[in-house]
């Protein structure tokens, strides 16, 4: 005869994390954007949704900016 596993519970995220986590992060963050309103100065990794090619980028470089798509095509 087997035992039935109770579920595990899932932790409930940290409402103070979240808001330390928001102060930390300015409008240059936004996560989604035109490819005009794309941030000048970016950083490094940084994602965001570009609705006028209608896909994710993230910031591969600085210097000069490059930003590119998921597979890794300048955009």
């Amino acid at each position: 005869m087997s035992q039935r596993v109770p579920p595990v519970p899932v932790p409930q995220p940290d409402q103070q994390w979240f808001t330390t986590l928001r102060s930390t992060v300015n409008d240059a963050y936004a996560g989604v954007t035109t490819t005009a309103q794309r941030p000048p100065n970016p950083v490094i990794g940084q994602h965001l949704f570009d609705t006028t090619i209608g896909k994710p980028i993230w910031c591969r470089s600085l210097n000069p900016v490059v930003w590119v798509d998921g597979q890794g095509t300048v955009v």
